[in-house]
């Protein structure tokens, strides 16, 4: 396993210093990949990285003779974000985990669960412009 995390530092490198990413803490810190064992989640806000990935992605491959398993592959379009923009060819699903975590693109039925009713409406308004923001 150590080989494996050895390996998959200059993917993750490499898409941080290509990818806009997300902000997390307050917007303070910028978020790109979380990787662990042998899962990789990216996180992108413009389709315009698509690109960035597929040619980062293509390079590690021809490297190290890792392949993506596009069957095991999950993309979720939070956001503004559309189901129509295809990501190379991983299928779009409603929700999906992330070490553990539900992680879904209505972020209404989420926040519901997490916040309860109590001023809801606002938080929403708050979280979809924090999204809309970090697009370039």
């Amino acid at each position: 396993m150590i080989l494996f995390t050895l390996c998959v530092n200059p993917l993750l490198i490499k898409l941080d210093s290509k990818l806009h990413g997300i902000k997390v803490r307050h917007n303070t810190i910028k978020m790109t990949a979380v990787a662990y064992a042998d899962n990789t989640t990216v996180f992108i806000t413009h389709p315009s990285e698509i690109g960035e990935i597929k040619v980062t992605l293509h390079d590690y491959m021809q490297v190290t003779g890792a392949r993506i398993n596009e069957e095991k592959s999950r993309a979720i379009d939070p956001g503004s974000w559309t189901k129509t923009t295809p990501i190379m060819n991983i299928k779009y699903y409603d929700d999906t985990r992330i070490l553990g975590f539900k992680m879904t693109a209505n972020i209404n039925d989420s926040a519901k669960k997490i916040m309860g009713n109590t001023d809801f409406e606002d938080s929403y308004t708050y979280t979809k412009s924090l999204l809309q923001s970090v697009e370039p």
